[in-house]
């Protein structure tokens, strides 16, 4: 119909031209007012061509997006019409939930730093593609994209991608019905969002994870190479702490923020180690004999933990008296904590003392604190006080009438905590064990 209107409107303006015999100028005029309606005609066309390209979810105005910025280096493009609706700390930072109210369309986003150079959760993703029988969409090296049903039925579409050691996750669910508007909302998010590096969290990456924390595998081990096999020992004995004889490996080892030299080789004991990560040590070193210059080769002292009555040194630092009539009941060095928990079986009182590198808190201590604050379902705080560098609560728990008290501080590179709980019944001698304890608790020596 544009087409005919047009070639009847140029033949109209031809014939009256050649009536009226007008000459150049009017010739001029003419031309211009044919390349007027000619362009006119041209952006009708194309307005009614993009009108019919565009699919649901652009005519719905899903296409408008809002930047949820992350701190790995996420840069989503959420759509204007979802709100957020709950977000949450997990182990490696925060997860975050949007709805959109009038579908039901949830959208949630999350992250996953690569803990290890052999990190590759790409592998488990593809594991449980093929144990659920999810459908697959896309399976790159860098990118999975993939469908399925829920427990509830729900379908979900998810884009999972590996940008520089991160793996940034965006999930859709949707119940049946809103299957085809579900997916061309999430087409739009993932070609809308971006990805930067952050180095924080994307630069050099360690041979094993926490330092030998988790059991190794023979398969893990055989497929390492020997130079694999020394570094996974250094890096086993770096975590400890170990002020390395060896130049190049003390500067190697200082570039990564978990690093703390504090233990002379001389001094150093293989009772740092827990026993998986001796387990690990015996498995290496059956592969390649070796053992970083002048540490004592084999020496196995056991650790014997303070007694009740005498002052505990804590691995990374300070320390406290052990009340009387407590039994250590735990203790668990990890590759970035240490944690020992004391209790009185007569009071029913229990101690737990934890000493954490910074770097292996996801949150910062604001957020941590907010987040501890916050949980007040079937409890009442008597004590809520922030410091500027920690924070004490205290109070009762109501369903159990078990009162506690926690105190965090950051301390240099690490935080330092304690928290103990006992029977509101006992509550006259126990309050005078949490005073004097708390009194005599050094963060330093």
């Amino acid at each position: 119909m544009i087409k005919k209107k047009l070639i009847l409107s140029l033949s109209l303006l031809l014939l009256a031209g050649s009536i009226a015999g007008c000459g150049k100028e009017k010739e001029a005029e003419t031309t211009e007012a044919t390349t007027a309606i000619a362009t006119e005609a041209e952006t009708e066309t194309e307005t009614e061509a993009t009108t019919e390209e565009q699919n649901e979810a652009e005519k719905l105005g899903y296409d408008k997006t809002f930047l949820h910025e992350t701190d790995f280096g996420g840069k989503y493009a959420i759509p204007e019409k979802f709100v957020k609706t709950n977000e949450e700390s997990v182990e490696t930072g925060l997860w975050y939930e949007f709805t959109d109210k009038d579908t039901g369309i949830v959208l949630e986003t999350w992250e996953d730093p690569r803990r290890t150079r052999r990190t590759d959760y790409f592998a488990a993703t593809r594991d449980s593609i093929k144990q659920y029988d999810y459908n697959t969409i896309k399976d790159e090296e860098d990118k999975i994209v993939y469908t399925g049903y829920d427990k509830d039925l729900n379908y979900f579409i998810e884009i999972d991608t590996l940008y520089d050691n991160v793996y940034h996750y965006i999930t859709l669910t949707c119940p049946e019905d809103k299957k085809d508007l579900c997916t061309q909302i999430a087409d739009i998010v993932d070609s809308k969002t971006e990805y930067i590096s952050v180095p924080e969290v994307s630069g050099r990456l360690p041979l094993l994870l926490y330092g030998g924390w988790y059991s190794i595998s023979d398969e893990e081990i055989a497929s390492f190479t020997d130079e694999e096999v020394k570094e996974a020992i250094n890096e086993m004995y770096a975590y400890k702490g170990l002020a390395f004889e060896e130049q190049d490996l003390l500067e190697y080892y200082k570039g990564y923020g978990w690093y703390n030299p504090t233990v002379a080789p001389k001094d150093f004991s293989e009772s740092k180690f827990s026993d998986t990560e001796k387990e690990n040590l015996k498995k290496l070193k059956a592969r390649v004999d070796y053992t970083p210059s002048g540490v004592p080769s084999g020496t196995t002292e056991e650790y014997t933990p303070a007694v009740a009555g005498e002052r505990f040194e804590m691995v990374r630092g300070g320390s406290y008296f052990v009340p009387e009539g407590f039994d250590n009941i735990t203790q668990e060095t990890y590759a970035v904590r240490y944690v020992q928990e004391w209790q009185n079986y007569s009071l029913d009182m229990y101690i737990t003392v934890t000493n954490c590198m910074q770097h292996d808190i996801p949150i910062t201590l604001d957020e941590e604190y907010a987040s501890a604050s916050s949980q007040s379902d079937n409890r009442e705080l008597s004590l809520d006080k922030k410091e500027a560098d920690g924070y004490i609560l205290s109070g009762t728990y109501l369903d159990t009438q078990r009162i506690f008290y926690q105190k965090v501080k950051n301390v240099e590179d690490r935080y330092v905590s304690f928290y103990i709980e006992y029977p509101a019944s006992n509550a006259d001698t126990c309050n005078k064990i949490l005073e004097d304890f708390v009194a005599n608790f050094d963060y330093y020596n």
